[in-house]
């Protein structure tokens, strides 16, 4: 489902829910935790790049959802690193966060407002190793 036009007044009023196996990950208003809010996001992106009804963008994640920046004392020492050394150091970081999706995990992400007057749907999506 796409927004109509009178709708897209409401877009700072959708609200993102992502849940893990159930756990929630993301609760948040569009317009809520974002250093660019949506709308201007896309503004500016469609000043170089077409996007058609139905395009999905992405973007990043708010805090908590994996895994977060080094203290600024990690992240000084790690810029002086040769970047295979750097990246090898957040690769082992990464695969002993428990938040990273594992093989068997559900993901659903849904967008709607919390009146329901706008409901975008829910998608599911099943992990799987290939």
């Amino acid at each position: 489902m796409l927004l109509d036009a009178d709708e897209f007044e409401r877009f700072g009023d959708l609200r993102l829910r992502l849940r893990v196996s159930g756990e929630v990950r993301q609760d948040m208003l569009v317009d809520g935790d974002m250093i660019y809010r949506p709308v201007r996001a896309l503004q500016a992106l469609s000043r170089f790049q077409r996007l058609d009804a139905g395009d999905l963008v992405m973007t990043g994640t708010p805090v908590g959802t994996a895994l977060s920046a080094p203290p600024k004392p990690v992240e000084i020492i790690g810029s002086l690193l040769p970047p295979a050394v750097k990246w090898n150091a957040f690769f082992k970081r990464a695969a002993k966060n428990p938040k990273y999706l594992q093989h068997g995990d559900v993901v659903e992400a849904t967008v709607a407002t919390d009146d329901g007057a706008i409901d975008l749907g829910t998608q599911r999506t099943a992990v799987k190793y290939a």
